[in-house]
């Protein structure tokens, strides 16, 4: 339920809008790329991939985005939903005691992630 909200809010958002830097403040694009590096780290982290180490994810967040690059926020949408499928799929194969697990890399649970 609350994805579908989310998913509904961010496709709404007017194409415009995304692209704009209130105040500095990070782009409505830039949130959503942000929030597609740690879906991708958390993907990473259920399927226990040795691939990209924590260290690619923290460069890779907040990237620096070519905000003239109206194709980013169509490929952001893609990937965001591409994300959400991914994890959808890997969480299924888990049992519930994976919660209480550490984070492989980080001072936390999987719950808290």
């Amino acid at each position: 339920m609350v994805w579908k909200n989310a998913k509904a809010l961010i496709t709404e958002v007017n194409e415009q809008a995304v692209f704009e830097k209130p105040n500095g403040q990070h782009s409505i694009l830039e949130l959503v790329w942000h929030m597609i590096t740690w879906r991708e780290f958390t993907i990473n982290r259920l399927r226990n991939d040795k691939e990209n180490d924590l260290r690619y994810f923290e460069v890779n967040d907040w990237q620096n985005l070519d905000h003239n690059n109206k194709s980013l926020w169509q490929q952001a949408l893609h990937r965001l939903h591409q994300t959400q499928n991914e994890l959808i799929e890997v969480l299924q194969t888990q049992k519930d005691n994976l919660l209480s697990k550490t984070v492989e890399g980080r001072n936390y649970d999987f719950r808290k992630l």
